[in-house]
């Protein structure tokens, strides 16, 4: 289960715009932060497994958060600016248990689109044309439909669907999607079916949600805990802020594992569900010109207990401030580090892990010391300092590492 928002510049300290996405799996399914480079364009690709989609792509450089076992990620952003997460939704309509994953869609779009809207465009009519749904499962099966906010520097448009229909909408001020339906009927675009089916102004919520579904999944919710934490902070959200919510725990209380924890933004391992963040992604829009978006990435699990690193977007390339935490999709050791960041901040079986480091104040004043590091250096970075910039983001990714293992060593939780 997963949450994905974006922050229009009108709610922030005046710095631009906001994505950002935690992506909840399985405790133990490792996920990798990837630099896809530039390739050249081509008729066709290769999904997850090894199907063909014979449509053509524009071979744009990403960079792509994936989970080990498929070919898509759960969020990414391109060369362009063009950010997409992905969300699970469950439908009355039956999935595909063939279909195309979310999550490769994604990527598909993410190598094809200069715009938000155009990468709206296409998912929709990819699904349309070529439907969705697979097993999307690390281990054992789940099937559903997907959602989708995408954004670039200048706006943002949720897409909703189920089956080959959809619904999408324009984003504005701060928008929040999880694991439930959120159009109602302020959709802008719908398919032909679509708009047969809500003609007369129905819900498309209320017409494609399965309930029960959305009910386990606490998607409503932890939408609700995310618009109420970025409205009691509307007007000065900045990039700290959204690293909070991100980290944020709502109603779940970490000393009590197992309760309550689908209804905190950073989910803990437990539960029914057994879900858990196991990667985090932020992307800063600059509001002034030209925009060179910062990503802040975590390559770990579990935000509370993890450092965003930046990569930062200029002159068509991605240059990453930690370079050696950045992977190509041909590195064998791509999930190594996450790994073991798992076995540090956790004891026992990697499909239900028992956290066993806790975010007391001593550890997140360390934390966020760390971090503000990290930011200041993303801040003023220029190609005349760079090395002198990536030796001081390493000694501060070193240090934040030392507190995690010191933390761990001395049974902080």
């Amino acid at each position: 289960m997963c949450d994905t928002i974006y922050v229009a510049g009108d709610a922030t300290t005046g710095a631009g715009a906001y994505f950002a996405k935690n992506s909840d799996r399985k405790p133990g399914e490792p996920q990798a932060f990837f630099m896809v480079p530039q390739r050249a364009t081509s008729e066709s690709s290769t999904i997850s497994g090894g199907r063909t989609v014979k449509i053509a792509h524009r071979g744009y450089a990403y960079c792509l958060s994936r989970p080990s076992w498929m070919w898509g990620g759960e969020m990414g952003i391109n060369i362009h600016g063009v950010a997409i997460g992905n969300e699970a939704v469950f439908s009355r309509m039956a999935v595909d248990k063939d279909g195309i994953l979310g999550m490769d869609i994604l990527r598909l779009a993410l190598q094809s689109s200069r715009t938000a809207e155009e990468a709206g465009s296409f998912i929709a009519e990819f699904i349309e044309q070529y439907g969705q749904g697979g097993n999307g499962a690390y281990r054992g099966s789940l099937y559903y439909h997907n959602s989708f906010l995408i954004c670039d520097r200048d706006g943002a448009v949720v897409l909703e669907t189920a089956g080959r229909q959809w619904a999408m909408r324009r984003a504005a001020g701060i928008a929040t999607i999880s694991n439930a339906y959120s159009i109602d009927t302020d959709y802008d675009s719908c398919d032909r079916v679509t708009s047969q089916r809500l003609g007369g102004g129905r819900s498309w919520k209320a017409v494609v949600e399965r309930k029960l579904h959305t009910a386990l999944s606490r998607g409503n919710a932890r939408m609700c805990a995310s618009r109420e934490y970025l409205r009691r902070q509307h007007g000065g959200i900045d990039v700290k802020t959204v690293f909070g919510l991100l980290r944020y725990h709502n109603s779940y209380d970490p000393q009590r594992p197992g309760r309550k924890n689908m209804e905190s933004i950073c989910i803990h391992p437990g539960g029914l569900l057994n879900s858990a963040t196991t990667a985090s992604m932020v992307v800063e829009y600059p509001a002034e010109e030209p925009a060179k978006p910062v990503i802040w990435y975590t390559g770990t699990a579990i935000p509370c207990l993890s450092l965003f690193k930046p990569v930062l977007v200029d002159g068509g390339r991605f240059i990453p401030l930690l370079p050696e935490r950045v992977h190509s999709e041909s590195d064998s050791s791509a999930f190594r580090r996450w790994n073991e960041h798992l076995h540090v901040v956790a004891d026992g079986n990697e499909r239900r892990p028992r956290l066993r480091i806790r975010a007391d104040a001593d550890f997140v004043n360390e934390r966020e010391r760390i971090q503000r590091t990290l930011v200041e250096l993303a801040a003023r970075y220029s190609s005349e300092d760079h090395g002198a910039t990536v030796a001081a983001a390493k000694e501060a990714a070193d240090e934040f590492d030392r507190l995690l293992e010191g933390a761990a060593a001395a049974g902080a939780c």
